[in-house]
């Protein structure tokens, strides 16, 4: 049926009525915030009815801070506020939720391969928060804090449940594809202006092993950034398997790379060089070598003309490469991180059940401009799974890395569609990138990284389900 057959016109007056309604009813009593918030309610729920897979991604898109907060709704709850993309979430659950009891069939949806994932991480958060609640005594606002991040794993049910057809899954690839380059372009705007415009993002002057560029600003997107490496790694996928010309190929990955070259982030930078040869190891068994010399071929005409038109944004990223070594030595970013995963293996060893559980503390509080919170949060998000999770959250990796590859040589092995195998290698080269990193970024353990492996994992799940099923649009 057509999507646009879903919402008659009574519907669509029905629910801007029950808005305009509920507007002017909370106005007189409510502040702006939280009037907008109840408004947008019914409209939202009528779109995520009819159109599941697009409100997830609305979702995940606020959830990486891609539109400023005082333009969103927002709800104060618990010393804190319920954020759009949260709001947004539960919303899309509840709908899903009524749908599963009005066609018990629907539950069908949800069998994928990311299934033992998914319960050994619902069973170990609802062990470290129950006893984070009740043994260990942690306080509410920190372990409902922390709790906030791991429900963004609802993502990768929601979608499960959203995208039956290959039409739904192509679009919903298309639209993360579409979110990974308005990201690069908030991210190439922040690093030309100096602006904050990405909510989740820091815009502040390179500093790099003490040596200050004040002419060179630092842009990131945070967890957002695995979104723009998915736009440059299928966008890479599809050249090579000769779906893409090179000259529509080609400007993409190169805006996609600007954004990452201005995050400045050797993890970063790094994990994506790895994520290419990936790629080229596993779909390009032809011409590696020709591929490879387009690729240094390219690199070295964009360093050429950023030598030429920003030679000191070109000498802070060739110092910013060349420094790793000082960084180990003398960096206050490493010790930093060093000292924290020092503190992090006493607690773990003290309790290695639960750890500290969900908002526990691990460190004594050791610099005054941290704020409060980095006594209980840490870099690394797999000395993280063990401090909220337990010595056994670091099996969540693990296990979803496994199913995620045998998932993914299935898809390569079938007779899948180019497009549908090309999305599934992209996405297992992103994910890759983001395990690199999370030896140092808190990934498993971030609102952010979470959406971004739950989304990435569902893409997945539904490519393997799709991927032997006959229809007649190919």
């Amino acid at each position: 049926m057509n999507y646009s057959a879903r919402i008659s016109e009574p519907l669509l007056i029905t629910a801007f009525s029950i808005a305009a309604l509920l507007a002017g009813g909370a106005s007189a009593l409510l502040p702006w915030f939280l009037t907008l918030a109840i408004a947008f309610i019914p409209i939202f729920a009528l779109f995520a009815g009819a159109f599941p897979h697009h409100a997830i991604a609305v979702a995940i898109f606020l959830a990486f801070g891609a539109v400023p907060s005082f333009m969103l709704p927002q709800i104060p709850f618990a010393g804190g506020t319920i954020r759009a993309s949260e709001l947004f979430l539960a919303l899309i659950t509840g709908i899903s939720a009524f749908k599963v009891l009005a066609n018990p069939e629907r539950v069908k949806q949800l069998q994928s391969p990311f299934t033992p994932g998914l319960l050994l991480i619902l069973g170990l958060t609802t062990l470290s928060l129950t006893l984070a609640a009740t043994a260990l005594g942690n306080q509410p606002k920190y372990y409902l804090y922390e709790l906030r991040s791991l429900l963004f794993w609802l993502v990768l049910p929601l979608i499960l449940l959203s995208i039956d057809t290959r039409e739904k899954a192509k679009t919903f690839a298309i639209v993360l594809a579409a979110m990974g380059f308005v990201l690069a372009a908030g991210v190439i705007i922040q690093f030309v202006t100096g602006m904050k415009i990405l909510e989740a993002s820091r815009v502040e002057k390179l500093v790099t092993t003490g040596s200050i560029y004040s002419d060179v600003t630092r842009s990131t997107a945070g967890g957002g950034i695995y979104f723009i490496l998915f736009l440059i790694n299928v966008t890479f996928v599809l050249w090579i398997k000769r779906v893409m010309k090179w000259y529509f190929a080609t400007p993409i990955i190169a805006f996609g790379a600007m954004a990452v070259i201005a995050t400045f982030g050797r993890g970063v930078w790094a994990a994506e060089a790895c994520a290419i040869l990936l790629i080229l190891f596993l779909a390009d068994r032809g011409e590696r070598v020709k591929t490879l010399a387009a690729i240094a071929s390219i690199a070295l005409v964009g360093m050429t003309v950023m030598y030429i038109t920003a030679p000191h944004v070109a000498n802070a990223t060739f110092d910013r490469l060349t420094s790793v070594g000082n960084e180990i030595e003398d960096g206050d970013s490493y010790q930093w991180r060093k000292d924290e995963n020092r503190y992090a293996q006493q607690a773990i060893l003290s309790n290695p059940i639960v750890g500290v559980g969900l908002g526990g503390e691990y460190q004594p509080f050791r610099n005054r401009n941290m704020g409060e919170d980095h006594t209980r949060a840490i870099h690394s998000s797999y000395y993280g799974l063990m401090l909220k999770l337990g010595v056994a959250g670091l099996i969540i990796p693990a296990l979803m890395g496994a199913i995620g590859l045998a998932t993914w040589r299935r898809i390569e092995k079938s007779q899948a569609p180019v497009w549908l195998k090309a999305t599934s290698l992209a996405t297992m080269a992103t994910v890759f990138t983001a395990y690199i990193t999370s030896f140092t970024q808190p990934e498993w353990m971030h609102h952010t990284g979470v959406a971004f492996f739950a989304t990435s994992f569902a893409l997945l799940a539904v490519s393997d389900r799709l991927r032997n099923v006959p229809t007649r649009e190919e």
